[in-house]
């Protein structure tokens, strides 16, 4: 059975930290406690006659780790203790499997996210980590789009 965690995954930008009073108000009225992820990406790089990166972890990556979490304590401290709110940062290459794997590890019952809303060629080209948060995951998952135009 699925504990009453409820995870909460961003890319630290405004648009990723939008819902996050929806999902506290959700979270205050059904008694979930929130974990604020910050998964920081793996960019290998190869030298141009390189046939494929080294596996590697680039000299930034405990400094980006660190931010990450500073970041998202300011955030957890915004939403006034409403509900208990963890914070964790990791590292990884592929962000929507690491989100997924991170919520079984730790028997969320929820995945919660934003959507940027990209559609057509950018969608095609820059992918979209909530579609395949979907399709790894083993929970619900809760998109909150972004805002109609209207």
């Amino acid at each position: 059975m699925k504990t009453n965690q409820l995870l909460v995954s961003t890319d630290l930008s405004l648009e990723a930290l939008r819902p996050l009073g929806a999902v506290v108000e959700l979270a205050e009225r059904i008694g979930m406690e929130i974990t604020l992820l910050h998964v920081v990406e793996d960019v290998l790089c190869a030298p141009p006659d390189a046939p494929l990166p080294p596996p590697v972890v680039g000299p930034a990556v405990p400094e980006r780790l660190a931010q990450a979490k500073a970041l998202l304590e300011d955030e957890a401290r915004r939403l006034g203790g409403r509900v208990p709110v963890r914070v964790d940062a990791v590292f990884s290459g592929d962000v929507p499997r690491t989100i997924a794997a991170y919520a079984d590890e730790h028997d969320m019952a929820m995945i919660a996210l934003s959507t940027h809303g990209r559609s057509g060629f950018r969608r095609l080209v820059m992918g979209s980590i909530a579609e395949n948060v979907i399709r790894h995951a083993h929970v619900p998952v809760l998109i909150v789009p972004p805002p109609s135009d209207e």
